[in-house]
């Protein structure tokens, strides 16, 4: 019997380096009832090869919980969502592979919109800030900065997450619910491939004009 929603049990993805980093400061999006919410994610590169049972193990739960016998042919048709990827689909508008992306590569997205994710240094105390403001002592309180726990794009992570299968007006599909991240290591900052500087879009607009509104009529013309 098919239900509007279903999710796995938690599960935990290999290491993997994180693209696309929404952690500390999450992306705000405007709803259709006009309200706004918070979605905190990243995206997971793995190599080719990855060993990702538990990741797909997951999925076939959910999907099972959803639509029951029928989840095989459902997660086979043309339209299904799928939440893994192939690396060579990470493209900007100009067809250009995103930084740290190549053919051949597993990756997925992990999102959440309820809350925060958890995070942790490898060592598993709690990472309170983006400039890496660790919990050391939780009896007395004190902190201190680790620099090596500051969390950008092309770190490496651990996290737990699960999957979420939905059968809706707009499509059927699953997705990947994060809940808890370890930051493992740093690597080499990702950036975005074919973004150009705000100073390299614009010239410099001409001055001169007797007011305010004349500036904006000759712009407007």
């Amino acid at each position: 019997m098919t239900v509007n929603k279903a999710y796995s049990g938690k599960a935990r993805t290999p290491l993997f380096r994180g693209a696309f980093v929404r952690i500390i400061d999450p992306e705000v999006n405007l709803d259709k009832d006009g309200t706004t919410s918070k979605a905190w994610s990243i995206t997971a590169i793995l190599p080719a090869g990855t060993d990702i049972t538990q990741v797909n193990a997951a999925i076939d739960e959910a999907a099972t919980k959803c639509w029951g016998s029928k989840a095989g042919a459902i997660m086979a048709s043309r339209n299904f969502r799928k939440p893994i990827k192939d690396g060579e689909t990470q493209c900007n508008r100009d067809g250009l592979l995103y930084d740290g992306f190549a053919a051949g590569q597993i990756t997925f997205k992990l999102t959440t919109r309820q809350q925060a994710p958890g995070i942790v240094d490898r060592f598993a105390r709690p990472i309170k800030d983006a400039i890496g403001t660790t919990l050391v002592d939780k009896k007395s309180d004190t902190h201190e900065v680790i620099p090596e726990n500051v969390i950008f794009s092309g770190c490496w992570f651990n996290a737990t997450f699960c999957a979420h299968a939905y059968d809706r007006a707009d499509g059927r599909g699953v997705s990947l619910k994060l809940e808890n991240l370890q930051l493992v290591r740093q690597d080499q900052r990702l950036g975005a491939v074919g973004l150009t500087k705000a100073e390299d879009d614009f010239a410099p607009l001409t001055a001169g004009y007797a007011s305010e509104a004349d500036e904006i009529a000759a712009l407007l013309s």
